[in-house]
């Protein structure tokens, strides 16, 4: 058995894992396609340089904060407003609300 065989088949598992998790976005975000403006309570579960992300409590889908993140940490329950989603990228957009 060669030493490529293994790094071919880790390569091929993670090329799965992440067409799986792309997979899995895109659903979520054509589940909420229909629910634009709507109010969501949420947990933030992520803050960085490159956004902050929530999960929401019911049905429970992560999304990005794109508007009202500002002081807002991991682990608080936040009020968010779905803004767009986007199926294809599976991309879901929120805003915090009060």
């Amino acid at each position: 058995m060669s030493s490529e065989r293994p790094k071919q088949c880790t390569e091929k598992e993670d090329t799965a894992r992440k067409v799986e998790r792309q997979v899995r976005k895109s659903a979520a975000a054509m589940f909420l396609e229909s629910r634009h403006g709507d109010t969501f309570d949420a947990i933030v579960t992520g803050a960085a340089g490159k956004g902050t992300w929530v999960r929401l409590l019911h049905p429970p889908i992560e999304g990005r904060v794109v508007s009202g993140f500002e002081g807002i940490d991991v682990g608080q329950r936040v009020r968010v407003q779905l803004l767009q989603t986007d199926v294809a990228r599976g991309f879901i957009d929120f805003k915090r609300v009060n």
